[in-house]
């Protein structure tokens, strides 16, 4: 476990972590009459890194999304999750209302979600780096209408891995 967090930190050091954080804002195409977000962008390592830095404030992260009986996690990666690698997950806080049709049709895959960040691991048993509360937003990622850089080699490819 020790090693675990050790190699997280390094990577997390390596990465610019160290610093203050580099955010931007999410900007999509979205409907012109909604209003546009206030999430701050950021990676799952970032905030597993430097929870107290984001605790309290909205957050947007891309990350593999399971619905599971036991709770809805977010995870850094789909190995992650197969793993049993809890503390690479983020816990998804829905509250009393049940989740979205369009949402539940996510689970399995890649999406970014918009919500509230919660330091404070939930439960008795502090398995998970945080939470997301406040969920106002699940999309797939990445989204088809994503912009793909000339000169970049995945510009060459029509299909994604686990997109139809």
């Amino acid at each position: 476990m020790r090693m675990f967090l050790c190699l997280t930190l390094a990577v997390a050091i390596l990465s610019g972590g160290c610093g203050a954080p580099e955010t931007e804002t999410v900007t999509r195409e979205r409907d012109p009459h909604e209003r546009g977000t206030d999430a701050t962008l950021l990676s799952i390592i970032q905030l597993i890194a430097s929870p107290h830095l984001h605790d309290g404030k909205r957050v947007a992260v891309i990350g593999y999304l399971r619905l599971d009986f036991e709770g809805t996690k977010l995870y850094i990666h789909e190995s992650d999750y197969r793993e049993f690698l809890f503390t690479n997950a983020i816990w998804l806080r829905f509250g009393p209302t049940p989740l979205r049709k369009e949402w539940q049709r996510l689970d399995g895959h890649y999406v970014l979600i918009e919500g509230r960040f919660l330091a404070t691991p939930p439960g008795q048993i502090k398995l998970y780096s945080g939470s997301i509360s406040d969920i106002t937003n699940i999309e797939p990622w990445p989204p088809k209408n994503l912009i793909i850089p000339p000169g970049d080699p995945r510009g060459r490819f029509r299909w994604w891995p686990g997109r139809p």
